[in-house]
């Protein structure tokens, strides 16, 4: 047992170190035995059977082995977190690229706004999306509000400073938890929509603002904490497409 041993037994006793007190001190301190391991050396291990009758005994290898079985379980739960959220971070960040590209073989406005409405929603795995642009209070001659020639794509939908009030000065990203309906925003879709993320659309000189939506059918799929750095790289992508095209439908 060594000097320890002998420093610990020959440590004078207080009338007021009780049982009480000891154990009290080890549950405000559960590192003092790390700390302090020549305890372990001459402390009184229990027997690894309980004797009958005798209700006092603790198993503390039951006791550390439980704590160890414990841990290792929350730490197997964290790394299946951390591979199920790594998978899940792949697979959007792939669905964004093919949406990109999507967007990027369109020619013409009308390409684009049928691309991101009939093919984005499968690569992202949400419910709708939707390009639209504000109609102008007076607006040029000759745009076409729907350059795909049918109604459900309808691009000029928003009404004049709907973009300002609904992003302010300088937001760039909007992600709402719960929506209401709203059609200018959605179209037909708009009744199943409970949760969305809007970004703004610079559509250049000469035309109006604008956005690009993504809606989704259960609420709180968007949340303001999320993380923009996709969304926003696809907005841009949108943005630029438009920027491309939008003059041919002036």
């Amino acid at each position: 047992m060594g000097d320890a041993g002998d420093k610990l037994r020959n440590k004078p006793s207080s009338a007021d170190l009780d049982e009480a007190s000891v154990l009290g001190y080890l549950l405000e301190n559960p590192d003092f035995l790390m700390d302090h391991p020549e305890v372990l050396m001459v402390a009184t291990p229990p027997a690894r059977f309980e004797a009958p009758g005798n209700n006092k005994v603790v198993d503390i290898q039951h006791i550390m082995l439980k704590r160890l079985q414990t841990e290792m379980a929350d730490l197997q739960d964290c790394a299946e977190q951390l591979i199920i959220t790594t998978r899940s971070n792949m697979s959007t960040q792939k669905g964004t690229l093919q949406a990109a590209l999507a967007v990027m073989d369109c020619e013409g406005l009308s390409s684009v706004a049928r691309t991101i409405a009939e093919d984005l929603p499968m690569l992202l795995d949400v419910d709708s999306c939707a390009l639209r642009l504000e109609r102008h209070v007076m607006p040029p001659e000759g745009l076409d509000t729907n350059p795909a020639g049918d109604d459900d794509q309808d691009v000029v939908t928003l009404p004049a400073g709907f973009i300002e009030t609904l992003f302010g000065a300088e937001a760039h990203a909007v992600l709402r938890p719960s929506v209401d309906t709203e059609a200018v925003i959605h179209g037909e879709a708009a009744g199943a929509i409970r949760s969305d993320a809007l970004v703004r659309i610079d559509a250049g000189p000469d035309l109006p603002p604008g956005l690009f939506a993504l809606g989704s059918r259960v609420e709180g799929t968007f949340e303001p904490e999320m993380a923009l750095d996709l969304l926003i790289f696809l907005a841009r992508v949108v943005e630029h497409a438009v920027r491309r095209w939008a003059p041919e439908s002036l």
